[in-house]
């Protein structure tokens, strides 16, 4: 019946089964959302606001910092038009906070979420999923911080002097936590990735990228496609201000590659922009498995 049977996210149990009764609550709730939204309209809302102007406003004039993480999280994605219908209405739902989800067509055996630093608030956090896959093996999915992370800089929550250390701290964590791992599959937006000047890809983070290589990693899309998966001259949805890159990667170690491709690149139907401002990459791996499978990624 579906294509995708196991999931697991932030929004799941520890046996994989997505908690409803939590996702049915709005991410705002009680007087201090209502009290929040009222300041946040009076005072903050926008009129050629920057984005930290308005949350700078917010956070020093309406007491952001006193609403739960699920409802700051909402209001962040929202964005200010959208935040009553979004996060207090009747029809909001809970968020998925660090924003990682993983589907698989094969049992997740004991998956979980690890943050990269303890004791962060979680809408501060980044972490990652990791995962044993029936007939595969490890399997890991994150999502590090940019080179240029205005939201944290408004929030002053980082621990590091800039988002390409903090994406560095988080590559390293990554290799010391799969040094052990013979094959494996680490899979998202590592905000980093090469240089190939015959396609106009421009280096980002390059030493994140570099120590991936360094610990015996391989990144198959960017060897044999070359595409940028983030293009401010193709994807109408980017900001338009970051150069032409490959960030988003399935790093391999171990296995044999058969193939790689972009997919999700092209318009919505009757749309003139694609499903996101990131495009998608799938990697074809053979496995040991019985009957010699082919996976895709």
């Amino acid at each position: 019946m579906f294509t995708y049977p196991y999931s697991y996210s932030s929004l799941h149990d520890s046996h994989g089964r997505l908690n409803y009764s939590m996702m049915q609550k709005a991410p705002c709730q009680g007087t201090k959302s209502m009290t929040f939204l009222t300041c946040f309209s009076q005072k903050c809302h926008p009129t050629g606001q920057t984005l930290l102007g308005l949350l700078d406003c917010a956070l020093k004039q309406c007491k952001m910092l006193e609403l739960s993480d699920f409802c700051i999280s909402c209001i962040l994605v929202s964005g200010p038009d959208h935040i009553s219908k979004h996060c207090l209405g009747p029809q909001a739902l809970q968020m998925n906070i660090p924003g990682l989800l993983v589907l698989s067509k094969r049992k997740l055996w004991t998956p979980k979420r690890t943050p990269f630093i303890h004791g962060v608030r979680p809408f501060f956090r980044r972490e990652f999923i990791s995962a044993r896959v029936q007939e595969l093996g490890e399997i890991m999915c994150t999502h590090l911080t940019p080179a240029n992370d205005t939201i944290a800089q408004a929030f002053q929550s980082s621990f590091f002097a800039d988002g390409e250390t903090e994406n560095l701290f988080e590559t390293i964590s990554l290799l010391r936590h799969i040094r052990n791992e013979k094959d494996i599959l680490l899979m998202g937006d590592m905000n980093s990735g090469p240089s190939i000047s015959s396609r106009h890809i421009h280096y980002v983070t390059s030493a994140s990228f570099e120590q991936f290589m360094k610990g015996n990693l391989r990144s198959p899309y960017a060897e044999l496609v070359g595409q940028p998966t983030y293009s401010p001259h193709e994807n109408t949805l980017t900001d338009g201000h970051d150069d032409t890159s490959i960030i988003d990667h399935i790093l391999t170690r171990g296995y044999k590659i058969l193939g790689a491709k972009r997919v999700m690149d092209q318009a919505i139907h009757g749309k003139s922009y694609p499903l996101s401002d990131h495009y998608g990459i799938e990697v074809t791996v053979e496995t040991n498995c019985k009957t010699g499978c082919h996976h895709h990624y």
